[in-house]
């Protein structure tokens, strides 16, 4: 059975706070430089805030989305399960980046932030 989650990364507005027109996140693959790309556009985030999607997504629902030749299939396919096993243990509204160690190339999610930088002014209490 393929790991699924409800959740995934996904890109923040310019001044880092949350946006509720963004696009999800996967890290990149094929190079193992340290940013997730955007599914829609391919865009490079150096960070993503973890959200509720709504319905359980899989590595091979992911893997639909992606262009890849068919060698490069098998190996992603790997770490999407890796990658999709690693957000269990985050929490919705967590700001994530992604780093590369080992030589054969481990994917690590860590932890920047609980919850991202609000951009909204809250009102001040009376005095």
């Amino acid at each position: 059975m393929p790991t699924t989650t409800r959740k995934l990364p996904c890109s923040p507005k310019a001044d880092g706070s949350a946006s509720s027109r963004s696009e999800h996140l996967i890290p990149t693959f094929l190079n193992h430089e340290p940013y997730f790309v955007g599914l829609r556009s391919g865009k490079k985030f150096p960070h993503g805030i973890v959200s509720f999607i709504g319905k359980d997504v899989s590595s091979e629902d992911i893997i639909k989305r992606l262009s890849l030749s068919p060698d490069q299939r098998e190996s992603v396919v790997l770490l999407l399960v890796e990658y999709l096993q690693q957000l269990q243990s985050f929490k919705i509204g967590n700001v994530l980046s992604v780093s590369w160690s080992g030589v054969p190339k481990r994917l690590k999610l860590r932890l920047i932030k609980e919850h991202p930088s609000s951009s909204k002014k809250l009102p001040k209490l009376p005095k």
